[in-house]
């Protein structure tokens, strides 16, 4: 195995395959990473980088953890599954899609990344080592 893909496999505390797949192969908590470096996507290192260190900077559409407080008093938390003008769908933590009517929101948290801080997590060495992993999944 490449010393490279060390960490995605084998870090007892980080264990990006179980939220992460690759190749069809891993977890669904996260985005597939599958083609993550493809010319398509025009993924570089700095955002590579970016992405481990502050998960928060720029989440993935359908990743986001968010809840809401309902003008009845309910709270519902989940997945942003998708928003628009006039309404919020998220996908609770029960796995029900519910769809809100903005009208009806009286408090939204600020979405976040469920992922863990790998920089308490990783050594550099070891976040190095990842995002040069990431970097050949085209």
């Amino acid at each position: 195995m490449p010393v490279t893909k060390v960490v995605w496999l084998g870090h007892v505390t980080a264990q990006c395959y179980r939220c992460h797949s690759v190749s069809a192969s891993g977890g669904t908590a996260g985005p597939d990473l599958s083609k993550l470096a493809s010319p398509e996507r025009k993924t570089d290192r700095r955002f590579l980088l970016e992405s481990i260190m502050i998960p928060n900077a720029k989440i993935a559409k359908g990743f986001g953890t968010v809840s809401v407080v309902l003008e009845s008093g309910k709270i519902i938390a989940g997945t942003i599954k998708s928003e628009d003008a006039d309404s919020l769908t998220i996908v609770s933590t029960q796995n029900k899609t519910i769809s809100v009517n903005r009208g009806e929101i009286e408090a939204k948290t600020i979405t976040s990344s469920a992922m863990p801080d790998m920089k308490k997590l990783l050594s550099l060495h070891e976040i190095r080592d990842l995002v040069e992993y990431l970097s050949t999944l085209d």
